[in-house]
């Protein structure tokens, strides 16, 4: 099973720069990250 985050930032297309980031890891990994 995996993990997945998703995260923006910003005012959108209309009024400013909208920033996208993303990431999926192995649910079995996390500990890695800790």
């Amino acid at each position: 099973m995996w993990e997945i985050g998703v995260d923006e930032a910003g005012r959108g297309p209309v009024l400013g720069p909208l920033v996208v980031a993303s990431c999926a890891i192995p649910r079995e990994d996390i500990p890695l990250l800790k």
